[in-house]
C-alpha cells in the first residue's frame, strides 16, 4: 500500500509524537477515511469489522461445535493460568482486598451456615447442568450507588451469564 505524500508526513508526524492513530486523508480499500494505525496503516474501521467477524465465527462455532467449545475454554483456562502466574503479587493483592472488603461487610450476626448453604447450591448446580451458576449478591458488595452486606438474605444462586452480565450494579425488580 503506498501512501500518498501528504498521508506519509501525516504518519511519520503521528509516529514522532508517539501517537497510535493517524488520518491520511484518502479512503482505504473499503471506503473508510477515518483512522489508520501508525504501525501498519490498516484503516481502524477495518480492522474492527474483522475483530468482530471473527468474533461472530467463533461465537457461531463454539455453539455448534461442542468439542471445539470445550477445547476453546481448555485453552483460555491455560492463559489465564499463566496470567495468573505472571501476574501472581497484583493477583494475590487483589485477592486479599477483595476477601478484606467481603469481611467487612459480613457483620458478626451473619448466619454463616446459610451463606455457605447457598455457595454449596451453586456448586450442586454447576455440577448437575455443566453451566456455570454463580452465587450472586442482590446488593452489590462494592456498587457505585449503594453496597449490601454478605448477608443470606443478599443472596442468590444465578446462572454465570446472567451474573456477568449484571456485574457490581444494583438492579430493581
Amino acid at each position: 500500500m503506498s501512501l500518498s505524500h501528504t498521508g506519509k508526513k501525516a504518519r511519520d508526524a503521528a509516529r514522532a509524537r508517539g501517537e497510535q492513530f493517524y488520518v491520511s486523508g484518502r479512503p482505504c480499500s473499503r471506503g473508510h477515511v477515518g483512522p489508520r494505525y501508525v504501525a501498519n496503516q490498516t484503516c481502524l474501521d477495518c480492522s474492527k469489522e474483522q475483530q468482530r467477524r471473527a468474533e461472530e465465527t467463533r461465537r457461531a462455532r463454539r455453539e455448534s461445535d461442542a468439542v471445539f467449545a470445550k477445547r476453546r475454554r481448555a485453552q483460555k483456562a491455560i492463559v489465564n493460568r499463566a496470567s495468573n502466574k505472571r501476574c501472581r503479587g497484583r493477583k494475590s493483592a487483589e485477592w486479599a482486598a477483595w476477601y478484606a472488603a467481603r469481611l467487612q461487610r459480613t457483620p458478626a450476626w451473619a448466619d454463616l451456615q446459610a451463606i455457605r448453604k447457598i455457595y454449596n447450591e451453586a456448586a450442586r448446580l454447576t455440577k448437575e447442568t455443566g453451566e456455570p451458576w454463580h452465587v450472586d449478591h442482590e446488593i452489590p458488595l462494592n456498587g457505585k450507588l449503594v453496597s449490601g452486606l454478605h448477608l443470606a438474605e443478599n443472596l442468590r444462586v444465578i446462572p454465570g451469564i446472567e451474573n456477568l452480565k449484571k456485574g457490581a450494579k444494583f438492579i430493581m425488580s
